[in-house]
């Protein structure tokens, strides 16, 4: 006897269970599909549509055929109430063909007599089924968008966790270039790239919703070569003299401190590049009113040259130190500044050096040059302090510059 015939449902499908609404769920013993013998994967939703072709066999047992496996109109699920009880639900056979793209794994044999037997010849013929001791695999392969600071970089390769499925899963993309010491300038890639995410293809082989050898690769992660360092100490640059001084403790800070806390990164820094090489790849990298000078303080025979020291914004410049004789000069040249500030020290310790610079320094720059100036004269500390302006004079400025410092240079205290 058939009672509503051509009823139709919408059913939702998981490893625990078929619901028929949120309040109603059958569990798989209440079902002819041997549940035991394969496992539904887990990354999207299963909604299948069925017809509902006999339901009056016995009470509120239903027999259905499956019209649709990927039924996307499912929101009628949660208002969805049969016209009848339903305790049991009978599958008519299953298209193998749109049952398979649903599982992770599965014995072939134990599902072949619940298979259609027209989509089991076309689509899985009876050589391809395995022992029901022999686990089946199936590809999987997926893109996703992964965040450049979410990734990890280790050397010769980048690591990062997707989900797959409901599982997280770790893949890592191989490239000979990657450096460990990237991995505290991931920003710079998403400016390099100017974008925050790369692109990853993922693949391998599911099994029991677990991913077997995994793999992975990125058209981004590949372009990363040797010349991605030049672009970053270019974006070093350009960082360095945007932070806030604020934020600091100190105004002078050496290079190798940089180093050390990871702002600038041993990717950037080698034994074949010192600090006053580092003040040279800035002055071919950019421009700057008073290069000059510049230049010619990095390239001054007496320059010591892994002892360059940085002052941060709002005073953003250079520091370089001057051994001749006995005496130590230290030179701090602003970028487009009008002026050169020189401190000269004998048998002094190198902190208290340090301190006497960020002290002076700050009250240079809350109270200006003039003021400070005045301030020295009046508390006449152990050590000398100069200034040298930039003459204004195209053809003859620079050469009064460097006489000046010169003497200054080669003053003995």
């Amino acid at each position: 006897m058939k009672i509503f015939k051509n009823t139709q449902l919408i059913l939702q499908l998981d490893n625990e269970g078929i619901y028929i609404n949120p309040d109603k769920k059958l569990s798989y013993s209440k079902t002819n599909l041997p549940k035991r013998f394969f496992t539904f994967q887990t990354r999207t939703e299963i909604y299948w549509n069925v017809d509902i072709i006999d339901s009056g066999s016995s009470a509120g047992h239903i027999k259905v055929a499956v019209l649709d496996y990927q039924e996307d109109q499912h929101y009628g699920i949660a208002f969805q109430e049969p016209p009848f009880q339903i305790n049991y639900i009978e599958f008519d056979t299953l298209d193998w063909a749109q049952l398979q793209l649903q599982l992770t794994n599965y014995y072939p044999n134990k599902l072949e007599p619940f298979i259609n037997k027209e989509s089991n010849q076309l689509s899985l013929p009876e050589r391809s089924f395995a022992s029901p001791q022999q686990p089946v695999y199936l590809p999987f392969k997926d893109t996703v968008k992964i965040k450049f600071e979410d990734a990890i970089f280790k050397d010769a390769k980048v690591v990062f966790d997707t989900l797959v499925g409901t599982r997280m899963q770790t893949f890592e993309i191989t490239n000979t270039f990657i450096k460990s010491v990237f991995d505290p300038i991931k920003k710079w890639f998403i400016k390099k790239f100017n974008k925050r995410t790369f692109t990853a293809v993922i693949s391998g082989k599911l099994y029991r919703g677990e991913l077997i050898e995994p793999f992975a690769t990125s058209e981004e992660i590949s372009l990363i070569d040797e010349s991605f360092i030049e672009t970053f100490q270019t974006y070093f640059v350009e960082d360095l003299f945007k932070k806030d001084k604020s934020n600091k403790e100190s105004f002078v800070i050496p290079i190798t401190k940089l180093v050390e806390d990871g702002t600038l990164g041993n990717a950037l820094y080698s034994p074949n590049i010192d600090d006053v090489d580092l003040l040279k790849q800035v002055l071919t990298k950019h421009k700057f009113r008073n290069e000059q000078e510049l230049d010619y303080l990095a390239s001054h025979p007496h320059v010591q040259r892994n002892k360059v020291q940085l002052t941060l914004p709002p005073q953003p410049g250079f520091i370089l130190s001057f051994e001749v004789n006995t005496v130590i000069h230290f030179v701090w040249e602003l970028f487009n500044s009008h002026a050169t500030y020189v401190w000269s020290f004998s048998a002094t310790p190198l902190d208290e050096i340090i301190r006497i610079l960020n002290d002076d320094i700050s009250y240079i720059d809350l109270y200006k040059r003039n003021k400070f100036k005045k301030s020295y004269k009046e508390r006449k500390p152990g050590y000398l302090f100069d200034t040298i302006n930039h003459p204004a004079d195209e053809k003859y400025g620079f050469t009064l510059w460097s006489q000046n410092l010169e003497s200054i240079l080669h003053t003995t205290k």
